[in-house]
């Protein structure tokens, strides 16, 4: 069994060096950045203000609410950051992972071989247009965006271990890396190949961050099982598709 690994480019390599995240992250009390605090005393003194110029329900839902932010910009610490295990405070950048399996009755070698020819990642990831592999190992993406646009970004594939394991990492925005990898392991008794997708990604410590944090743990799993259950669809009801005679989409010198 033979394990590749693929020699990054000067700039992902600074890129990534700039990104680099310990495995477990100790939370201080201080979870919330200086700015972040500053915002939440004003929006908690203007709240309380509102909440005690009215009666009822709705000026004591106002007035916990702005006490709330009061407590939050005077002690820097949100219980929501701490449950999500955010820190805006910290200089680490924010990490999230989601890991999906599905069972695909096809063997491994098949779905090596299918996933290693990158055009055909398109045919079962919802929002990927084309993938172009450029050279040996880099890749670039064009995507669907709102109002029939599009956005492009580009890629590495960073391991590949025959018939087990593909890895790659996407650059989308400055500051934000996405990196993956699926792993193909034989289902008990027989029963086709358990393949399993591994998303983790950087992003910096700002509070849009710790935002897009929050969201991403809620959609990011749900995104990946549904690329899954396209991919296990299009394999078991059809032959596996393949990019011989096609044009590569290697950038010609």
């Amino acid at each position: 069994m033979k394990m590749t690994l693929l020699q990054t480019s000067g700039t992902t390599r600074q890129n990534l060096a700039a990104m680099q995240t310990p495995a477990v992250r100790t939370l201080s009390t201080i979870n919330v950045g200086k700015i972040e605090r500053r915002l939440s005393l004003l929006g908690g003194g203007l709240f309380v203000a509102l909440g005690l110029a009215r009666r009822g329900w709705s000026g004591a839902a106002l007035t916990m609410l702005g006490a709330g932010g009061i407590y939050r910009g005077a002690t820097g610490h949100s219980f929501t950051y701490q449950a999500l295990g955010i820190s805006t405070a910290s200089t680490i950048p924010i990490q999230a992972a989601s890991e999906r399996v599905v069972t695909i009755q096809r063997s491994p070698a098949e779905l090596y071989r299918f996933w290693s020819e990158v055009a055909n990642w398109p045919a079962f990831m919802r929002q990927v247009q084309t993938v172009k592999k450029i050279g040996d190992n880099h890749l670039h993406f064009v995507a669907k965006a709102s109002f029939n646009t599009h956005y492009e970004w580009d890629g590495e594939i960073t391991a590949m271990q025959e018939n087990c394991l593909i890895a790659w990492r996407e650059m989308k925005k400055p500051g934000i890396i996405n990196t993956y990898s699926v792993h193909f392991t034989p289902a008990p008794a027989g029963r086709g190949t358990e393949v399993s997708v591994r998303e983790e990604y950087y992003l910096p410590v700002t509070p849009a961050g710790a935002s897009s944090m929050l969201l991403g743990r809620l959609f990011l799993g749900a995104r990946i099982m549904d690329d899954l259950r396209r991919c296990k669809a299009l394999l078991e009801a059809s032959e596996i598709p393949t990019t011989e005679g096609q044009a590569s989409g290697r950038r010609k010198e």
